[in-house]
């Protein structure tokens, strides 16, 4: 049989690659992403497809594919927004979201630089635990169709905590990063 090449790099296949990058990936306790059938029920629930078009499914296809390394270098790993809502509409049981997680992972340890609104986003949650302030949204009344704005309280939400020991806090936090990466 002969060898393909690929055309752009003139890279030669390597037939373990594929088997490699899923061991990694098993490694990093993530559920087999083989039993994915592409049904397109996590995309179809994405907040992320609706503003940055990122296509679970789509990235799921690829991990089965082998093109492991092409998604730790791209920006679709960090368009997911953990909401989990693909973890829950999959009929197979399959996680997109903890394998988008892993590749972050992979690429982190790869030394591939995380985009600025993640650092930003972490040296928040360093300063004040959160990594926004809580903000009032908008809410329309089901009765009158009138839209408004409400606070937490008004929602019948807790107060959003702050860490009490914020020292602590980032200690913990910090260590937990460490043991992460």
């Amino acid at each position: 049989m002969a060898n393909i090449t690929d055309l752009l790099s003139t890279a030669e296949p390597d037939p373990d690659l594929k088997a490699r990058e899923l061991r990694i990936l098993e490694q990093l306790s993530i559920d087999t992403p083989t039993y994915c059938f592409e049904c397109g029920k996590c995309t179809s629930g994405c907040p992320a497809m609706r503003l940055l078009e990122l296509e679970p499914h789509d990235i799921m296809a690829k991990v089965n594919l082998g093109f492991v390394q092409e998604l730790v270098n791209s920006e679709a790993i960090w368009n997911c927004v953990t909401c989990y809502k693909c973890a829950e509409r999959c009929p197979q049981g399959v996680s997109p979201v903890e394998t988008i997680l892993a590749l972050r992972n992979l690429a982190v340890a790869s030394g591939i630089e995380v985009p600025q609104g993640f650092t930003v986003i972490l040296l928040s949650i360093m300063e004040r635990g959160l990594f926004q302030e809580p903000t009032e949204i908008m809410i329309k009344d089901p009765t009158t169709g009138k839209k408004g704005f409400a606070s937490r309280q008004e929602l019948g939400l807790p107060e959003a905590s702050m860490p009490k020991d914020r020292e602590r806090y980032k200690l913990m936090f910090m260590s937990t990063l460490g043991e992460l990466l």
